[in-house]
């Protein structure tokens, strides 16, 4: 009885400790299914070989559904999908104190933001709070301060770049300065050198 899955905790475990021969996830997200109280969904995202995210493949959900069957309480459902993704650019402008050059401002700028964006940092409905990535912008070296500060969504291919990301408005998604992703979703910056732009007042 001890391995049977009773809770969130135990389902998220379960899934990670899959063996590695039915494939890997890279995060998974429960919650409860709102049609059926007995019911759970999963949602799974996985990452490529260039550690960009990527959608599971069918035979992965199959086999997570077979894997976790043996451990779910009779009664219970677990659906399985794919996370939905965010592809999130980033533009600031900075003004920098008259000692330092605004070049290397801006650059180390991008670079921390580079840092806090970065994929691992990201979790199934983890939302980014605006004022933290407002704040690093500030406390940088050289910043005077923040003149404008934009965060939007990219989907489609963009000079030659492809984002997996759907359609996501992030005016409406953002409450008391935290932008949360879609039900289950999870955000990526996914070409971080073309993604992330900055520039000097």
């Amino acid at each position: 009885s001890q391995s049977r899955i009773v809770s969130k905790k135990d389902l998220i475990a379960r899934v990670y400790t899959m063996p590695g021969q039915f494939g890997r996830y890279f995060r998974v997200g429960v919650r409860p299914d709102p049609r059926n109280p007995n019911a759970s969904v999963i949602s799974g995202i996985c990452i490529d070989k260039n550690n960009k995210l990527q959608y599971a493949t069918d035979i992965l959900k199959e086999n997570t559904a077979t894997y976790l069957d043996e451990f779910r309480i009779i009664g219970d459902a677990i659906e399985i999908l794919d996370a939905p993704v965010v592809n999130l650019k980033i533009n600031f402008t900075v003004s920098v104190l008259s000692k330092f050059n605004k070049q290397n401002v801006v650059s180390n700028v991008i670079q921390r933001l580079k840092s806090f964006l970065r994929l691992t940092n990201m979790q199934i409905d983890k939302p980014i709070n605006l004022s933290e990535l407002e704040n690093l912008i500030q406390n940088s070296e050289g910043v005077n301060s923040v003149v404008e500060l934009e965060v939007g969504s990219l989907t489609g291919t963009k000079n030659t770049l492809t984002y997996l990301g759907e359609n996501y408005s992030i005016v409406e998604n953002v409450r008391d300065k935290m932008l949360y992703p879609p039900m289950g979703g999870i955000f990526e910056v996914r070409h971080p050198n073309n993604d992330i732009k900055g520039s000097a007042a």
